[in-house]
């Protein structure tokens, strides 16, 4: 297994790979009022458009951001299976890849500037020794009082064709974490 993800770096935006990935960045960042953190009302996944719909996750802190609740799951993010009105604990199954995730997640709810992740997965539908990378950027948003209520969240794949088994039910082998940063200021 990868190292555990609170050993996150710190970087600017700039170290977010994928264009799309980074576009999200920005329009994000361009919802923020000063520090503060975007208001939900201000989040509009039609307005995001055909490029970055397929992509996106909106997902509701629950317990303090321990729990997550997927209220809408873009259909690239969601092939196989849709987890669209389920927490994640019922969306992935038990195991070290769902620690891993909920450990992901736990520190994207608490990195106020976001969080990039990219990390390898070796995985039995493909065979073990065939990895894929998924790249996911964490984007908090408040709803009340300052503090995140919800994140943003961007998610894309690269490598072997996942279209026969879903990303949601895999159970990796082996994860190597390839990029983990907690975003700094605007880049």
């Amino acid at each position: 297994m990868a190292a555990p993800p609170s050993e996150a770096a710190e970087a600017a935006p700039d170290v977010i790979a994928e264009a799309e990935l980074r576009q999200l960045f920005d329009y994000w960042q361009a919802r923020r009022v000063g520090d503060r953190l975007p208001r939900r009302a201000a989040i509009d996944p039609i307005e995001m458009g055909g490029r970055l719909l397929p992509y996106v996750m909106l997902v509701e802190l629950l317990e303090s951001g321990t729990r997550f609740f997927y209220r809408l799951v873009g259909t690239d993010v969601a092939f196989g299976v849709d987890p669209t009105g389920t927490v994640l604990n019922d969306a992935v199954p038990e195991g070290g890849y769902r620690k891993h995730i909920v450990e992901l997640y736990c520190l994207g709810a608490a990195s106020r500037n976001g969080l990039y992740a990219r990390f390898g997965y070796g995985t039995r539908p493909l065979g073990p020794h065939t990895p894929t990378a998924v790249s996911r950027l964490f984007l908090p948003i408040e709803e009340r009082d300052g503090q995140p209520a919800m994140m943003l969240v961007g998610q894309m794949w690269s490598g072997p064709s996942y279209r026969n088994a879903s990303l949601w039910q895999v159970t990796p082998e082996r994860i190597t974490r390839e990029a983990l940063f907690r975003l700094t200021g605007a880049a």
